[in-house]
Formats: C-alpha cells, structure tokens, sequence
C-alpha cells in the first residue's frame, strides 16, 4: 500500500476516487494538466490492483479528477464523506447516480485499502437532529418501514412527519412512492442540510449556510421558498423543537 508521505496528522477526506488502475498511471493523468493532484492535499492508497485518492477540500475537482479518468478508458467510483452524509456515485449516461445506501468506507476496505484518519472520525461523529417529511404518506405505512427505530412518527398537513437523531430519508424515499424532505441539524454549530428525494433520485440539495455548488447535485435556492430552518420546519409541518438537542447544546436556530 503506497501512501502520500505529507499527509498531516489530522487528515479526513472530504472526497475521493476509487479506480481500478495503477496508482503511478492514475498519478500521471492528474499531474499532467492538474499540477495539484501531484501532492498534498491528496493522500493516495493503492492495493490489489485498485488506486484510490482522497481530498479534504470540498473545492469541485472531483468531477474534473473523474472526467480526466474517463477520458483515459477508466471508470471511477466517487467516494462522499462529506457531514451531511457519506455515500458513493457512479457515472451513468452523463450524471453522477448518488448510493446513500453502499459506504464508501466499506467499499474500499473490501479492496485492501483504508481511508485516512476514518478511525478517529468514527471516534469523533458529529450530533444530528434529524427528520423527514413524507408528502401524502399513510402513517401505518410509514411505521412498517421503520418500526423498529427510535423516532417519532406523527401526521401532519401534508403527510407524515419523522423526527429524531437519526432518521431514515433515503429508505423512505426508496420504498414509499412519495417526494421526501429530509432535513439535518448539526447540533454543534447549527447548519443544516436539506434533501429533496423522489425514489433513488435527489430532486434538490439546499444548506445552512450557503455551500459550494459541488457539480453533483441540483443545488436549490430555497425549501418551498424558505430560507432560514425555522421557516423550513414551519413549510413542512416539521415542529421545531424536535430539531433542537434535549441536552441544550449548540446554538438555538
């Protein structure tokens, strides 16, 4: 396994790519036009054939990393470890097909590699608040989905409201044939993470506050015209006090 020598101590990816190839040919394809994959930040493992490399900058060179790959004969699996949620994308007829589903993570230990610093992060999760809206859902049917979790199931004016500290979105949204709004609190600093999902697909990306577009998803302005989390909350019929920590930390929205 084959590692970059200036990695820092503290390093956690907030992206990667796997790829079945040489790592000195996967190296010389983004050195060759992009000077700044030659070195840190990216930290490179390599092991039974597979190259994987990570970043711990959300800077939108992914795509740039993974089209410069495709356009050399090699397929690319993106590898999301970004707060909101990890997750892996495939390439798919012109888009990035999102996996909430597969662990990026655990794909690339099945191939011998390791991600950087995923101990110490594992060690350090971030507190969540957590919930969804299931527009038009029947409660029982929500219930059968995740009846053996620890969250709170209500209806409301437009379907069915789940809240806690982890909430199943992309489950919901996969096996109820309903548009889902599932919205994230990070207790510690306040910013939120908001998903629009029909089925497999994510329909809009909205964050508190304001981040980067990524190029992956359909960044939105705005959560049914709303801006700010209690305005959110308030559009979906979401109570706001389910998003607040029972210990009283981190700031009030």
């Amino acid at each position: 396994m084959a590692e970059n020598d200036s990695e820092p101590a503290d390093w956690f990816p907030e992206w990667g790519l796997l790829v079945h190839a040489p790592m000195d040919r996967v190296r010389m394809i983004l050195s060759a036009r992009s000077p700044q994959y030659g070195g840190p930040p990216i930290a490179y493992r390599h092991a039974n054939g597979w190259t994987a490399f990570f970043c711990p900058i959300a800077d939108g060179l992914d795509d740039v990393a993974a089209s410069r790959l495709r356009e050399h004969g090699f397929e690319t699996i993106l590898l999301d470890f970004h707060d909101e949620g990890y997750a892996t994308w495939r390439w798919s007829g012109g888009a990035w097909i999102p996996d909430a589903n597969e662990s990026p993570h655990d794909l690339v230990h099945q191939r011998g590699l390791t991600v950087p610093g995923f101990d110490r992060r594992r060690r350090q999760t971030r507190k969540t608040r957590e919930a969804c809206l299931v527009e038009t859902a029947n409660i029982d049917a929500v219930r059968s989905i995740i009846e053996e979790l620890s969250v709170s199931i209500m209806t409301a004016p437009r379907g069915v409201v789940v809240t806690g500290e982890t909430v199943p979105g992309y489950e919901l949204a996969e096996s109820i044939d309903a548009r889902v709004f599932y919205v994230t609190r990070y207790i510690d600093d306040g910013s939120v993470h908001c998903v629009v999902l029909r089925a497999e697909d994510v329909e809009g990306v909205f964050d508190l506050p304001r981040r980067a577009p990524s190029g992956r998803t359909r960044e939105i302005d705005s959560i049914e015209g709303e801006t700010t989390l209690p305005g959110i909350l308030r559009a979906l019929g979401i109570p706001l006090e389910s998003m607040l920590s029972p210990d009283g930390e981190g700031p009030r929205p």
